[in-house]
């Protein structure tokens, strides 16, 4: 869910006590930012995996160009990535576009 749908819902509320219930659910592990290749902040409930101190949800965000939802697809990984010498890497974001099941009927 974005921020914009989330605002949407709650109507006449404090914007900075929204994102701070957002971040703190973040560091939990509650939830993980759904980075799909919009320009839109969205959020997803993290796996039962997830802690405190690590999060996993290393898998893609699917942006369906026609209903506009993100989803979760797990067992989407992208091939081991090698960086130059002295880089390191703590995160990959993999942002999948295109038509999801539903509208493809």
């Amino acid at each position: 869910m974005g921020n914009a749908q989330i605002e949407k819902t709650l109507g006449d509320f404090d914007r900075i006590t929204l994102y701070r219930t957002l971040k703190s659910m973040e560091e939990a592990g509650i939830i993980h930012q759904a980075i799909d290749g919009s320009n839109e902040m969205k959020y997803a409930l993290c796996s039962d995996n997830c802690t405190v101190h690590n999060h996993a949800d290393d898998h893609a965000h699917f942006l369906c160009r026609d209903c506009g939802v993100t989803t979760c697809i797990d067992h989407v990984m992208a091939s081991p990535l090698r960086l130059p010498i002295n880089y390191t890497l703590d995160k990959v974001d993999i942002a999948l576009t295109g038509i999801c099941p539903a509208c493809r009927v």
